[in-house]
């Protein structure tokens, strides 16, 4: 009796264990260098991007960064490599870094947004047809300091305030977590590039939405053609420069068969004691 009520704890124990993230998978990283290919000038068509005029590549020779001097509703993709979120299980994870941003704009107003964008046509400087993301998060701004925020073209009553002074390069992570259903768990996080810092927001049970409005009922769906976009948002914004972009996904996993093996053998050695014990 004792014995079999062990095992079947192992068994329960074996399918409730939490799920570990798997290595993630990179889909596309650049920190726009003569190295991986880029030349100083316009970044449209370089290795994968789409991008609107504003946004040029500058000392590839040395660090490389994408700079915008004079920024207003435009945007740029990656679309070489597209993600698809139709395979995406509960706990899959798609994650954008934009390292070594910078930028600064006026009281009340829209820095930027990162996310991911459905491609329905074949404008790819203006996917699916739509100025904005459907699925990620943003940076707003009162003149002063960067705020993390969801809501589309000013500082919303939730927005938080990173403390960091407009200007100062930070790093912007967008983690897009299915929830299953179609809803998606969106974690933001800002730091000092390089590290330090850190401020994150989290929005639960997010549809992927247009026009910006990342917490609204969803009203595009995010498919099997889905590519990383980053876009200013106001004429109000200048001097945005961007050191580095990146893509990953990772899936959940099932746990590693070492740690099923310690549990097995540390319930095996229970059930032993048990046995010397009657």
């Amino acid at each position: 009796m004792i014995k079999h009520f062990l095992w079947s704890a192992v068994a329960a124990l074996a399918i409730t264990l939490p799920n570990y993230a798997s290595a993630g998978t990179v889909v596309f990283d650049n920190d726009f260098t003569a190295a991986e290919g880029f030349t100083d000038g316009p970044l449209a068509l370089q290795n994968g991007f789409v991008s609107q005029a504003m946004f040029s590549v500058t000392n590839s020779a040395g660090t490389g960064e994408v700079v915008a001097t004079t920024p207003n509703f435009n945007r740029f993709t990656e679309d070489g490599n597209l993600f698809d979120f139709t395979t995406l299980a509960v706990g899959d994870m798609v994650i954008l870094d934009l390292f070594s941003l910078s930028g600064s704009t006026g009281t009340n107003n829209q820095l930027g947004v990162l996310g991911f964008t459905t491609l329905t046509t074949a404008d790819g400087e203006n996917p699916g047809g739509q100025a904005n993301s459907q699925l990620g998060g943003q940076l707003t701004s009162n003149g002063t300091n960067y705020f993390i925020d969801s809501s589309a073209f000013a500082v919303s009553g939730s927005a938080i305030d990173t403390g960091i002074a407009l200007g100062t390069a930070i790093d912007y992570q967008v983690k897009v977590t299915s929830a299953g259903g179609g809803l998606f768990d969106v974690l933001q996080t800002v730091q000092l590039a390089g590290g330090g810092g850190a401020v994150t927001r989290l929005d639960t049970g997010v549809a992927d939405a247009g026009n910006g409005n990342f917490v609204a009922p969803g009203t595009a769906n995010l498919d099997n053609n889905v590519a990383a976009i980053f876009q200013t948002q106001n004429n109000n914004v200048s001097n945005v420069s961007i050191g580095g972009f990146r893509g990953e996904i990772k899936l959940a996993a099932i746990p590693e068969p070492s740690s099923l093996g310690l549990l097995g053998l540390g319930l095996a050695g229970l059930l032993s004691r048990r046995r010397r014990k009657s």
